[in-house]
Order: structure tokens, then sequence, then C-alpha cells
């Protein structure tokens, strides 16, 4: 088990056959390599200016100050190089080449100028030490990358160190064969704590895109359950359609028969009788443009509640939309429930009619279908602030606490041997209300119906 296990972790390169995440990788290695640049920039700033002015080191001309400059030098030409756009695709080979670059130039340094600069071999050791610990955090390495870059670090420092023996300046701070012990145990450990940090961001990024996936489906499923209410919606509509178009449609048919008719037998009348049909015309030609005017205002109804002749954000007016959406539910309502609207003069409200219509359609229809055979269902608009509250109130069963809790979470339940979807409705409101800007909230208590508020800012 334990070997496996060390195997999966340290060996980590399959996660990156996945496109996606091999740009991530890249994206986060090119940061990194930013950052590095930044640090080698700044950090011997830093030590110099405090080992002149806290800890005053004692300098033996202007050759002391090359350590620092030269690691600068590096920080620099790393920070260009992370600009660059071809950095982008080698930016985690370019991060660890620039942290060998450094350590190599810290090795030279010691063997240089170590009589000179007191601190050098100091800042060497504990370069070696935060370095790998830190490339870990900073570089997004595989396990084996951050050994190989540990090792070759430490071959560097090894390599110094040996030459420094065989010189006439040897370290002044040499621990012998403890320190590269040391060192070694300090490379195994980053080692280790790469794959860890590795496996981690790995794990980050498939359930950042499984929830991306989770999310994608979610949406698609609302889409869906919105084509299905709209075609129930579009059910009811054109029965309300068919309803309303009977009237209009019959007087007009029989003014247009009345208008020939008489149109034929004028020609041959007396006076008198000429007079008479005129007005028997008159009338019925009044009755054309009457049906021709309710013609109109359904066909305006219709357009509004399908936007099917625009389907971009547009000003509209909410009473309006109420309108439309109860005199599409009345025929579908039982004879004992009874429909109240109390409008208030509303402004303008920039929104998408088509989707608020069907936030209203589902609201209005749950209340009738809440109340059952008799009650009352009450629409109230009014404007509150730089708001528009729509309350929608029924005389229905209510809610208990538990069933108000979850009013809003899509679900399914089991009706006889059918599954059939629960709340999904509300779900796709409360969505709809939300990518308006606005909010909506529901209070209810069993046996005293419920009250449903949309506000919407206008």
């Amino acid at each position: 088990m334990v070997p496996e296990a060390l195997r999966r972790l340290l060996f980590t390169g399959k996660s990156e056959r996945d496109p996606a995440f091999r740009q991530e990788i890249a994206k986060m290695s090119r940061f990194s390599l930013r950052l590095i640049g930044g640090l080698q920039i700044t950090l011997p700033a830093f030590m110099l200016l405090a080992g002149l002015s806290v800890v005053p080191v004692p300098l033996a001309g202007p050759d002391s100050a090359v350590p620092s400059l030269a690691v600068m030098a590096v920080g620099m030409l790393t920070f260009g190089a992370s600009l660059r756009g071809w950095s982008r695709q080698s930016a985690r080979l370019l991060a660890c080449l620039s942290i060998w670059i450094t350590s190599g130039v810290l090795a030279w340094s010691a063997l240089e100028f170590g009589r000179d600069v007191l601190w050098i071999e100091h800042y060497m050791l504990g370069y070696i030490t935060l370095v790998t610990l830190g490339a870990v955090a900073a570089i997004p390495l595989r396990p084996l990358h951050a050994f190989a870059l540990g090792l070759s670090i430490e071959a560097v420092y090894l390599a110094s160190w040996l030459a420094s023996q065989q010189s006439s300046n040897p370290f002044q701070t040499d621990l012998g064969v403890i320190q590269h012990v040391l060192i070694l145990a300090v490379i195994l450990m980053a080692t280790l704590l790469s794959g860890l940090v590795y496996r981690q961001r790995a794990g980050n990024f498939r359930a950042h895109q499984q929830a991306l996936h989770n999310a994608e489906d979610l949406r698609g499923a609302q889409c869906r359950l919105l084509l299905s209410e709209n075609a129930a919606t579009m059910g009811r509509l054109a029965a309300a359609l068919s309803h309303e178009l009977n009237s209009p449609i019959g007087a007009l048919t029989s003014a247009v028969e009345t208008v020939l008719a008489l149109s034929a037998r004028q020609a041959e009348a007396s006076p008198e009788e000429r007079r008479r049909l005129a007005g028997i015309v008159e009338e019925a030609r009044l009755s054309v443009r009457e049906s021709s005017r309710r013609l109109r205002e359904i066909v305006a109804r219709m357009q509004r509640f399908t936007n099917l002749d625009r389907a971009e954000v547009q000003p509209t007016n909410v009473n309006e939309l109420l309108n439309d959406v109860v005199l599409m539910v009345q025929p579908q309502t039982k004879v004992g429930v009874r429909i109240e609207l109390n409008l208030q003069p509303l402004p303008a409200l920039t929104c998408r009619p088509q989707q608020l219509s069907a936030v209203f359609s589902s609201l209005v229809g749950n209340a009738v279908e809440a109340v059952g055979n008799e009650g009352h269902v009450r629409i109230f608009t009014a404007r509150v602030d730089s708001s528009i509250e729509v309350r929608v109130e029924d005389s229905g069963r209510g809610m208990t606490p538990e069933e108000l809790a979850t009013v809003f979470d899509p679900g399914f339940r089991v009706t006889g041997n059918r599954i059939a979807t629960g709340h999904w409705s509300l779900f796709s409101a409360r969505q709809i209300v939300h990518e308006h800007g606005g909010e909506i909230r529901i209070s209810s208590a069993p046996g005293q119906g419920a009250t449903v508020v949309v506000t919407l800012p206008c």
C-alpha cells in the first residue's frame, strides 16, 4: 500500500494530459515566474540595506556589492521574461532555470567574495532552504521537478564547497557533511510537499470543472423546464385567445355581411328606405371599427406576452403584463375562484417582458391552483421608493414552515406511479427575478393562504 501510494504521489504527469489543466498550469507558472523575478530584485536590495544599516557589515570595497547586484540582474531578466508572450508555455522551466542560475551566482560569489562579504555564505545556505520550499509553494512543480531542482541547487553548492576546500579561501561557516545531509532532507521534504500541493491543485481544478459542468447541466435543465412551462403556457394562451377572439370575429363577420347585403338593396330602395338603410350601414361600420380595435388589442397583448416581435430588453408596463396574464388564466379558472386586480400607476420597467410574463403566469397559476374550487386571488402593484412591488395573495391551504423553507429548492416527487418535478417553476421564477436585479419573498401559514412579493428595481 505504501509504495503504491508513494508512486501515485510522485508520478502525477497524467493530470496534465487534460489540455484545460495544462493551460491552467501554464497560467500559474507565468505568475510564479513574475513573482520569483520580483523577489530576486527586492530581496538582495533589502538584505544589503539591512546589512549596512541595522547590523553594519564591514565591506572591503565596491566589489562587495557585486553578489547583490548580480542576483538583482537575474531577477530583472526573469521579470522581463515573464512579460513576454513567448514565456507563457515555458514559464515553469524558466522559473526553475532562474532559481538555478541564482544559486550559481551565489556559489560563485561565496568563492570570489567570501572574505569581503561575510554574510554571503549564510545567505546562500538560507537561499537553498527557502527557495527549495518556496518553489514548491510558488511554482506548480511536479514532485520529480522539485526533486531535480533541489538536487541541482545542492550540486552547485556542493561543487562550490568542494572548490573552497581546495582553495585558500574556505567557507568560514563550514559545517562539513552535516549541512549537506540537512539540505538533502529539505529536498526530500520539498519533493513530498510538491506532490501533495500538485495533487491538491489538480483536485481543485477537477472540482472546479465539475462545478462548471453541473452548473451548465442545471442551466440546461432550467431552460428545458422553462420551455416546457412556456409550452403549457402557450396552450393556455391559445385557449384564452380563442375565447376572446370569438366575440370580435363574430361581430366583424356579422357587420361585414350586413354591409354587403344592404349595399345591394340601397340601389333599388326609396329615399326614405335609403336613409334607414344608411343608418344601419353606419352602425355596421362602427361595429367593424370596434371589432378591429379589439382584435388589434388582442394581437398586441399576445405580442407582449410572447415577445415575438422583439427579444431584447425593452421598457414595459408591468400592469399590462399582469392584465395579460390574468386574461390568459381566467378561462381555465374554476367558477368559484375570483381573481381581483388592484393595480396602481407604475413607471415603465426596463426588462425582458417574456421572462417576467412567465414569472407572473407561474405565480398566478400556482395561486389559483392553491385556492382549489372556491376562494380568491388578489394581485396588487405599487411603487415603493425606487422599486416596483408586485404582490400576489391567495386564500388557499397555505404552507407549513417546513414546506416554506424549501419552496425555492428544485426537486422531484412521486405522484402515484409517476415522478414529477417539484418547485421548479418557483426556482426558475427566482432565477429570472434575480437576473433582473430583484427579490422574491413568500410568506404563508397553514390554512391562511400565501403571499408572494416580487420587488423589481425601476
